[in-house]
Order: structure tokens, then sequence, then C-alpha cells
């Protein structure tokens, strides 16, 4: 029977002083981190520049916390904003990164496909001046012989 009185009393006088405690404060750490993305936490984190954000929250008066709750949401809204433009902008410069690197890689095929032609064609004319050399007689072999030069000059233009 003590207890319960005991329980009571303990109760009964702890009841207002709980209920007529006004406010409690909160601390709200913000940062970046590596990836660009802002971070909250209850505590700061070592590694990076952690900001306090302080708030007074009233428990009782609900007019001081929707205004704290709208302000706290203009601060999301702002937050979210500055992301996405972060955001576009890496898109951005990935994408001209990109296309760098397409097009670099375009020309280095474009060079490597001449190349092959040009070793294709001098590999044709010498094939078609060995041909043309055997069993002739000396005057057919100065005639093949600057044509093959003729050749060789237009192909040593071309492959430059």
């Amino acid at each position: 029977m003590r207890y319960i009185i005991k329980n009571m009393l303990v109760l009964f006088f702890s009841l207002p002083i709980l209920l007529l405690s006004d406010s409690a404060t909160a601390e709200i750490y913000r940062w970046v981190d590596e990836k660009g993305r802002v971070q909250f936490s209850d505590s700061p984190d070592p590694n990076y520049h952690s900001q306090a954000l302080t708030s007074r929250v009233n428990t009782t008066n609900t007019a001081h916390s929707i205004t704290d709750i709208k302000s706290l949401q203009r601060t999301a809204k702002q937050l979210k904003r500055e992301r996405l433009k972060r955001e576009g902008q890496a898109k951005k410069i990935f994408q001209i990164r990109r296309q760098k690197r397409l097009k670099n890689e375009k020309i280095i095929a474009k060079k490597k496909k001449k190349k092959r032609a040009c070793d294709n064609a001098q590999k044709k004319e010498s094939l078609a001046f060995r041909q043309r050399s055997k069993s002739r007689n000396l005057t057919a072999m100065r005639k093949a012989l600057e044509q093959y030069e003729k050749k060789r000059m237009i192909r040593i233009n071309k492959c430059q």
C-alpha cells in the first residue's frame, strides 16, 4: 500500500513539472560529403567541417513549432535546389568529357583505318610490280618501274 501511495505522489508532483517545461533545444549538424551530398546528424562528423544548426523547439506552443517546421521545409527545399544544381553541373561536365572521349576515339580509329589502307596499297603496288617485271624485256621493265614510282608518289602523298 505504501508503495502505491509513494508512486502516486511521485507521479502527482512530476507530472506538472513535465507539462510545464516549455521548450527543449536540439543541435543538428550539417556537412557535405565527398560525393557532394548534404548530410544531417545529431553528432558532428570529425572527417568533415560540420556546421551546427541550432533550433529551439517549443513543446507547448504549436505556433512556434509550425514556423520552425516551415523554416526547416524552406531550408530543405533550398538545399535540394542546390544539390540538383550541383548534380546538373556534374552531369554536363560528364557529357562534355564523354563527347571529347568519343571524338578522340573516332579520330584514332580513322587514323588506324587510313594506315591499314596505306599498308594494303603498298602491298598491292609491290605485288603488281613484281608480277609485271617477271619475264619482261628491259624497256617493259622501265615502263613498269615508272608506273610503280608514279603510283608510289601518289600513295605517299595520300598517306601523309
